[in-house]
């Protein structure tokens, strides 16, 4: 074992040769190769400040070059620095003002390596890394050569967001960047209706054949925003000829969480993001109502926002054994604003129903819209003034809203609402909203931390003269 510590920069002008695996150069300042050098490394080549190469017949060796200074460390010269195996450990970081090259395992120890579109962190064919995060990655260009699948270690300085290249036709080299904002989202064709605003990568090919695009997404670090949450609507989205189009793929995981998506097979490479195909917003639902008919019969009624008729909405109640029985399907209809009623039957008589709403695709994926509870024996859940104007108590004891249905000449437009326990003790103070003439609100009554128990809500017309209608709750 040979061991060589240099405590000042040093200049290598002639020949030098770390011989085997248990010899060690240290060098506690810059290093400088100069183009008349002949440098190979089998052992260890710590540097612990600036590093450069002007040596233009350099070898990677067989040993591991170690970046691990305490302040920021600068990679420079007129030729790429080759090693086999590195280790960058440096939480002041690195920038490369020069290609660095790894043909063996690159080991993120810490620190984040910033390059540019013309020095690359370049992996050469067979050469892999570990150790990412997002405390340590490349934030700009990575370059990959060869055949091997590969995920490039790439982010923003802040978050890693890598993307990935497969099922490469032969030995190519590509190259990829993130970037955060994605650029033209409004220039979209074929089945490509929305594109991800908030990242992309940039992915190009320098040389070599057809190759897949593997795209992930991880809302931990960057929000999806595609207007739906069904995985089968989701695409590889190639920003090229100016608009963004479909490369298909099959979507894993959740847009909730994390997962990623495969491309089909690529022949042109530029920008890419996750886009939706084939769908409209997700549907939305308001205005769920149930009102009683009598012997256990019940209609309930809601809107929907962006239906686009995909699937079919499945009415369900829980009975008696607290089990969730379906009763009732609908097909939906395209549009928006929607209005949908549906009688139903119960099999059993039940005090209090809750009843619940779904929508099911052509995958059979379920989404739950809404759940609306009758409490037919209440007597004051409805209530219908002098002018017309009705008031309706919905979802009574689980989610309390009371339903404002205004005449188009109703004086009452601004309103107040008060909780009292039955005590007569006020547990939640006065909001006022309004309510236009000719309109139809809910109102949700938001309890604070209460017990369950009796509660009176107390609805007063500020317009006029504060005429009040009381409802009684029973939370449970």
């Amino acid at each position: 074992k040979t061991e060589v510590n240099a405590q000042v920069a040093v200049t290598n002008q002639g020949t030098l040769y770390v011989t085997g695996s248990s010899d060690i150069l240290y060098v506690n300042g810059s290093f400088d190769n100069q183009s008349t050098s002949a440098l190979t490394n089998n052992g260890s080549f710590y540097v612990l400040g600036d590093l450069s190469n002007a040596e233009s017949g350099m070898t990677a060796g067989t040993g591991r070059l170690y970046l691990q200074g305490s302040s920021a460390q600068t990679i420079s010269g007129s030729q790429a620095f080759k090693t086999y195996n590195l280790t960058t450990n440096n939480s002041s970081g690195f920038t490369l003002n020069n290609d660095l090259s790894v043909s063996g395992v690159h080991t993120f120890s810490s620190g984040v390596l910033t390059t540019s579109s013309t020095n690359y962190l370049i992996y050469q064919s067979g050469a892999t890394y570990t150790g990412d995060g997002n405390s340590k990655h490349v934030n700009g260009w990575v370059k990959k050569i060869g055949t091997q699948d590969f995920d490039f270690p790439v982010g923003n300085g802040t978050i890693e967001r890598v993307a990935g290249i497969r099922a490469l036709s032969t030995s190519s080299d590509f190259q990829c960047k993130y970037y955060q904002g994605t650029t033209n989202t409004s220039s979209v064709t074929g089945t490509i209706t929305m594109v991800n605003p908030n990242e992309y990568w940039y992915i190009d090919r320098n040389s070599g054949g057809t190759a897949k695009v593997n795209l992930t997404w991880d809302i931990t670090k960057r929000a999806v925003s595609l207007g739906t949450t069904f995985l089968s609507y989701i695409q590889v989205a190639h920003y090229t000829s100016s608009s963004w189009r479909s490369e298909g793929g099959t979507a894993t995981g959740s847009l909730l969480s994390s997962g990623s998506i495969l491309s089909g097979t690529l022949s042109s490479f530029s920008p890419f993001s996750l886009g939706t195909g084939n769908a409209v917003l997700p549907v939305a639902i308001r205005n769920l109502n149930v009102k009683c008919l009598g012997n256990s019969e019940y209609e309930l009624s809601w809107i929907a926002t962006h239906d686009d008729g995909d699937g079919i909405y499945h009415i369900s109640y829980t009975n008696t054994e607290d089990k969730k029985i379906d009763i009732s399907q609908l097909m939906p209809q395209k549009g928006n604003d929607i209005y949908y009623t549906e009688k139903v039957t119960l099999t059993e008589p039940i005090a209090k129903p809750i009843f619940t709403l779904d929508s099911v695709d052509q995958l059979n994926v379920a989404k739950d819209l809404g759940t609306v509870y009758a409490d037919c024996a209440s007597t004051s859940n409805q209530v219908t003034d002098e002018d017309g104007n009705r008031y309706l108590l919905l979802n009574n004891g689980d989610a309390p809203s009371i339903q404002i249905n205004s005449t188009p000449d109703s004086k009452d437009v601004s309103f107040s609402l008060e909780v009292y326990n039955a005590a007569g003790q006020l547990v939640k103070a006065a909001e006022q909203f309004e309510v236009m003439p000719g309109s139809s609100q809910i109102i949700p009554i938001d309890f604070p931390f209460v017990p369950q128990a009796m509660y009176f809500a107390v609805l007063s017309s500020v317009t006029s003269n504060k005429k009040k209608k009381t409802f009684k709750i029973i939370l449970h």
